[in-house]
């Protein structure tokens, strides 16, 4: 749950798919089958940048937060596409556009950066059935790590969204703790120089996270109506796309110059 939100698991033998792609493992003669979300953390600051407290500059913003919890789960049917980096699992479209679809005038600050929230975990929870589906391994936890853990209203949206229990991760750079496993396991310091080894002792866990059911029952409702967006806009995106390189925003032409 970072500045992208991805997750993994490992194959002993070479697959590939539509809805991941396929890496090589740490651990010699595997793989790793990740699923990639582009706007993650990166998408909840951009909005608290454009629309929380300015002297956070981007940062937790307690007020928005408490805003965003006190709605109802699903904000009410205002859904978003989350792609304002585009989309890599499942379509890996390098031009499509995010969409906020369901406006009322019941909606506010606090409905909208949910909705944030909830896309990028009902979109996780699509990912991960279609990773189980296409591997065949039905999943029974999930680990996880990075800075969106801190907010205690985004970790519960991810865990009710996916439906299974989410264990966090003690260390938030895991990829320099990965790292760091790999140099220690070519030490023998642990006994041997198993990688495995090596991460049994230097990889710690924290506090789990329970989904709530009825939670979950209605992110898989709502998920099927924002499953379909994507398709549903993708002729009109594909135009907006054409207008923008033809009319381009001139904050952008500004960066550019």
């Amino acid at each position: 749950m970072g500045t992208a939100v991805n997750a993994g698991v490992t194959a002993n033998k070479y697959q590939y798919g539509e809805v991941f792609r396929t890496l090589a493992g740490g651990i010699p003669d595997t793989y790793v089958l990740e699923v990639l979300q582009s706007s993650g953390a990166f998408l909840t600051t951009w909005f608290r940048k454009q629309f929380g407290n300015p002297a956070l500059n981007g940062g937790p913003d307690p007020e928005l937060e408490e805003a965003a919890a006190a709605r109802t789960v699903g904000s009410g049917g205002l859904v978003t596409l989350p792609y304002w980096n585009a989309v890599q699992s499942p379509y890996w479209e390098p031009i499509a556009r995010g969409a906020v679809v369901g406006w009322r005038g019941t909606h506010g600050r606090g409905s909208m950066y949910r909705s944030l929230l909830e896309a990028i975990s009902m979109e996780m929870a699509r990912s991960l059935n279609a990773l189980q589906e296409a591997t065949g391994t039905k999943l029974t936890t999930v680990r996880a790590m990075g800075g969106g853990l801190r907010s205690q209203l985004w970790r519960q949206i991810m865990t009710d969204a996916i439906g299974l229990p989410m264990t966090a991760c003690k260390e938030d750079e895991i990829s320099a703790l990965g790292a760091g496993i790999v140099a220690m396991s070519a030490t023998g310091v642990f006994g041997d120089h198993s990688i495995a080894t090596a991460a049994k002792h230097m990889a710690q866990f924290t506090d789990s996270t329970e989904p709530n059911e009825e939670n979950h029952k209605i992110y898989a409702e709502l998920g099927e109506i924002q499953g379909r967006l994507y398709a549903d806009l993708k002729e009109t995106n594909d135009q907006l796309h054409e207008f923008a390189r033809r009319y381009p925003d001139a904050e952008v032409s500004n960066e550019e110059e």
